[in-house]
């Protein structure tokens, strides 16, 4: 298995008008601090940190209320176009 040990800040940056990123505040394998760095980096990005103590395996527990609020956030963008 490949092993991710660098953040890739150049396709960060040349995508991050397309990119959210969503952190977790009960995330062992994300620390807040990857949070607060990449929002440090990246001031102007959509960086989020969860509100709402959702788990890293949201899927099998909190599918729907991640998918309310990915959907509402299409909403938010697609009502300004």
């Amino acid at each position: 298995m490949m092993e991710v040990v660098k953040r890739d800040d150049e396709t960060i940056k040349e995508h991050l008008c397309k990119l959210t990123f969503y952190y977790g505040t009960i995330d062992p394998w994300c620390p807040k601090e990857y949070y607060e760095d990449i929002k440090k980096d990246f001031p102007e990005g959509d960086i989020r940190l969860c509100e709402k103590n959702i788990p890293h395996a949201f899927i099998t527990h909190f599918n729907q209320e991640m998918a309310d609020m990915i959907a509402d956030s299409l909403k938010d963008d697609l009502s300004k176009m």
